[in-house]
């Protein structure tokens, strides 16, 4: 087999010489178009008295995005909801709708002194994300917003789905995010549509490409907290990661799921510990035990860390189990527990047994394998960070699309790739599509993969305190509609009174 051996190689870096502001003729910041930022934040707050969302706090985090803007990929602009044509429904999201729209002005490119107004890239496709019971902004959207306008801040990112600005419905009266428009939809459609022309050379790239915005994320201070398939998105070429809706500040210690709580009592928080550095320490109390008390969560099942499924906190940790199951879902194509209900046996099985998705006939390629397996431990403090686990991608990524090679141990990495690519070629062509002909691979009615309410094992230990198990498993399944369960509606009613007396007599003793 020809090989090419060669070095990784840096080119030196061209000197780029500032601009000259047309207006102010002082130098400008390094852009592709030229940004003045003192003289467009001066259009920008010109513009402020002619615009407004209905909602203070809106506003001032729309402008401060304006003024602070170092390039327009930065702006958060208020788009009045006529300026979108074209609207159709895409899909129902945990959180809200998503509809396809042309936004006719477009985004801001910069400013044009001649004209004497903006200049925009003109008529374009957008995704409108319509989050429903946001008449009145809830935290929830706000932190959104905030969550991305932190990530623009810190880089500027394909991997992570784009926020051009905010809109709302004058129906429904519901406040609207205007995203990047993915063309391939989701992840999770992409593999099942395109599977026949997934190679292992792509799935490397795209897995690289998921970690690159989830490492965003992260050097943002921030944690996704809902990170599935289901929110990466696929654009023209690459995946990009989508709903920050769970993310909170990592510094604060916020926990995404206490505003969640199913009878509106807030709870607190446990902060997440930090060195002088940033980085979040002794990870593993998280998992530990169900102190923190967090006894609602948000999210999908299989891709909950087990430490946070048990009710300890969310973590940066915690995204990187989430990652272990994405690894999955591109190793195998299928959703990871896809044949199992998503009932509080399997949460507690997770926990417990330490119940992982089947590898059945699996075994190539070993190293993917092993690094999935890494991401799944139960010690949150076991695994891999994400800048360890970019440095082994990268590596995968220079073996597998770019033939660059330098020692033993590369060459048993591309051998492993080989055989995994092999193996896929010889199944494919032996099943002629064959596994892939029952739907969504046979998958049980009560596999859910759309973000809902989830309990955790904290309110499973404070039920117990006054009903049976049984009694307990019963009324969680039922009420969150974990599982199809056949009880009457009686049984279901009198399991719900059960619980809202022993509710009323805790609130008594508080």
């Amino acid at each position: 087999m020809g090989q090419r051996i060669s070095k990784f190689r840096r080119r030196p870096k061209k000197k780029v010489k500032n601009k000259i502001c047309d207006e102010c003729h002082k130098p400008t910041m390094i852009s592709y178009w030229n940004w003045c930022q003192n003289c467009n934040a001066s259009h920008f707050r010109n513009n402020f008295s002619n615009w407004s969302s209905g909602n203070s706090s809106l506003d001032q985090l729309i402008q401060e995005s304006q003024l602070q803007a170092e390039c327009s990929e930065q702006i958060i602009e208020w788009i009045p909801f006529e300026k979108f044509k074209d609207i159709k429904f895409v899909a129902q999201g945990g959180l809200g709708e998503v509809y396809y729209a042309i936004w006719e002005d477009g985004q801001i490119y910069n400013w044009d002194s001649k004209q004497n107004d903006w200049r925009r890239r003109g008529e374009h496709a957008v995704a409108l994300k319509k989050l429903k019971k946001t008449e009145c902004t809830s935290d929830e959207f706000l932190n959104e917003l905030k969550s991305l306008h932190s990530i623009t801040r810190l880089k500027v990112s394909f991997e992570v789905a784009h926020c051009f600005g905010i809109s709302r419905d004058p129906k429904t009266k519901e406040f609207i995010i205007v995203m990047s428009f993915a063309e391939n939809g989701g992840l999770r459609n992409y593999l099942r549509n395109h599977h026949l022309n997934i190679d292992w050379p792509t799935r490397v790239n795209f897995l690289l490409k998921i970690l690159q915005g989830l490492e965003v994320i992260h050097n943002a201070g921030l944690m996704h907290g809902d990170f599935h398939s289901g929110n990466i998105l696929m654009g023209k070429r690459y995946p990009m990661i989508s709903d920050f809706g769970l993310s909170r500040l990592m510094n604060n210690g916020q926990n995404g799921r206490e505003s969640l709580n199913i009878d509106r009592r807030s709870s607190s928080g446990d902060s997440v510990n930090r060195n002088s550095s940033g980085d979040s320490v002794n990870r593993s109390n998280s998992g530990d035990s169900v102190n923190s008390n967090h006894e609602y969560i948000y999210g999908v099942v299989p891709y909950i860390a087990p430490e946070v499924l048990n009710g300890g906190s969310y973590t940066s940790a915690s995204d990187i189990y989430s990652f272990g199951m994405i690894m999955y879902e591109l190793l195998t194509l299928k959703q990871p527990f896809h044949d199992t209900p998503h009932s509080l046996s399997l949460i507690s099985s997770i926990i417990s047994n330490d119940l992982r998705p089947s590898l059945t006939n699996v075994r190539h390629p070993k190293c993917w394998i092993t690094l999935m397996k890494q991401c799944w431990d139960p010690d949150p403090a076991k695994r891999p960070t994400c800048n360890e686990l970019k440095a082994i991608l990268d590596k995968w990524y220079a073996l597998t699309c770019t033939n660059i090679i330098g020692d033993r141990v590369d060459l048993e990495t591309i051998r492993d790739f080989r055989d995994a690519e092999n193996a896929r070629t010889v199944m494919m062509n032996a099943n002629d599509d064959g596994m892939f002909e029952t739907g969504e691979f046979n998958r049980h009615k009560d596999a859910v993969y759309t973000s809902r309410l989830i309990p955790t094992m904290a309110l499973v230990q404070n039920l117990e305190n006054k009903m049976k198990r049984e009694e307990v498993e019963d009324y969680i399944n039922s009420q969150y509609n974990l599982t199809n369960s056949s009880q009457t509606v009686n049984t279901k009613s009198k399991l719900k009174i059960q619980y809202e007396q022993w509710k009323l007599g805790l609130m008594s003793k508080e």
